[in-house]
Order: C-alpha cells, then sequence, then structure tokens
C-alpha cells in the first residue's frame, strides 16, 4: 500500500466524516436513542428553551425548576465533545426546534488534547448549522468552566473562552455567557466549595453561580411559558 494512501485512509479512520470528528461516531448512540424515545413518549414543546451539552447539563438534574417561567427541555448527554453535539444536532435539537439554546461543550474536548481553535471551530460549526436549520434561534455558549481536577488546563480554557467570546461579539444572536470567573477563588483557582467530591462537576453551590448569569439571560430571551409549566426533562443515561 502506498504510504500517502495508507497516511490518507488513516486519517479518513482517526477524524471520521460528516459532523463527527475526532474518531466521536456513535460513541453516545445508547444514551442518545433513549433521550430520543423519551421525547416520543413525552413530546417536547416547541419554540422552548433547550440545555444541550455534556454531563454538566446532564447532571443539572434540577434546571426546569431554576426556571419556572419557561419550558425547559434538557438535552445534556454523556462526557460529549463538541463534535458529538455536531454529530446529533439533527436527532435532538431539530425537532424541539428551541428559541433559545444554550450550549455547554468544549470542557471535555480540551481535556482529550483538543486546542482551542478546534474548540473554536466546532463551536463555529454548530452555529453554521442553526443558522440554516433554526434561523430564528438565539444561542447562548456557555464559558468553559474552570474545576479543580482539570487546573492544569486553565490556561488553555481561558483562551478557548477568549476566542468563542470574540467569534460570539461578531455574529447576532450568539451571546458568550461568563460563568467561569465566578468560579475561581481569591488563590485564582478554582473554588473546590461549589464542586462535587469528583471535584469536577458542580455541586448546588456551583450552578447557584451559574444561575447568576443564566437566569437574567435566559429571562431576557426564552420564550414564557403559554401553558402551565411542565417539566418536561427525558431522564439520560448516567
Amino acid at each position: 500500500m502506498p504510504n500517502a494512501f495508507r497516511i490518507w485512509l488513516l486519517a479518513v479512520l482517526f477524524w471520521g466524516g460528516g459532523h463527527c470528528g475526532w474518531g466521536s461516531t456513535n460513541r453516545y448512540e445508547g444514551e442518545v436513542s433513549k433521550l430520543e424515545a423519551a421525547a416520543l413518549r413525552n413530546p417536547d414543546p416547541t419554540g422552548a428553551v433547550m440545555l444541550y451539552g455534556s454531563s454538566s447539563f446532564r447532571l443539572w438534574t434540577n434546571a426546569a425548576a431554576q426556571f419556572p417561567r419557561h419550558n425547559i427541555v434538557n438535552r445534556g448527554f454523556g462526557g460529549s465533545n463538541l463534535s458529538d453535539l455536531n454529530e446529533y444536532l439533527e436527532r435532538l435539537v431539530l425537532p424541539a426546534a428551541p428559541r433559545l439554546l444554550l450550549i455547554y461543550g468544549g470542557d471535555n474536548d480540551l481535556a482529550v488534547g483538543k486546542s482551542a481553535e478546534r474548540v473554536l471551530k466546532d463551536f463555529q460549526e454548530l452555529i453554521g448549522w442553526v443558522r440554516k436549520h433554526l434561523p430564528k434561534a438565539r444561542v447562548g455558549f456557555i464559558a468553559i468552566k474552570p474545576s479543580p481536577s482539570r487546573v492544569a488546563l486553565l490556561e488553555v480554557q481561558e483562551e478557548a473562552n477568549r476566542q468563542i467570546r470574540g467569534f460570539a461579539r461578531t455574529h447576532r444572536r450568539v451571546d458568550f455567557l461568563d460563568v467561569a470567573s465566578s468560579l475561581i477563588g481569591a488563590d485564582g483557582k478554582p473554588d473546590p466549595s461549589f464542586f462535587l467530591a469528583d471535584r469536577l462537576h458542580l455541586n448546588r453551590a456551583g450552578y447557584d453561580r451559574w444561575m447568576e448569569v443564566l437566569g437574567p439571560y435566559v429571562e431576557r430571551w426564552g420564550p414564557e411559558l403559554a401553558t402551565p409549566a411542565r417539566t418536561n426533562t427525558p431522564s439520560a443515561v448516567r
């Protein structure tokens, strides 16, 4: 086999195709299928506020109660990367056609060695898809959170956040939501009091810090309930 062809073949196998990237093809298929099945049993309200991202959303089990004036659809799954979010956009996001899409991604991406530039590129791909299929939707990117277990990544997290903030400033209906700075302690490091024992995921106090930013943002941009509140959050695999 010629060397050039061998290199090309390895690249295809490693990077995958379509939305997948980074070899992520179908790795969350089981969990995504369960989310789809739950949505069929209890259809999502269209034009709602959707939480779409990794385990920081998946573990936010009282998110709907935090926003009582809005329909909240939680589509957090696995330890997903932004490339995984892109892979499942058509299946998990399009059917609900959210008016406000909150994104949490990039945290796990950096942890597996992706660059800040790659995180930005994957987010740009996501925005391109939203503009094509949900042109009236607003997107809020929740800043990659600093955490005690990933303190070594603090510099690259800050760089990824900086790049996405810059991108958001130049695009309509795209916002960067800085929930990261409030999780930093007086010593300049992530404050452990806002995290679970794993030192990675937020505890109740940590989510309360998120709400200081997300609460006013959703109140401003999230469509209000037209009917009594429904807690419409399918259970995800843990």
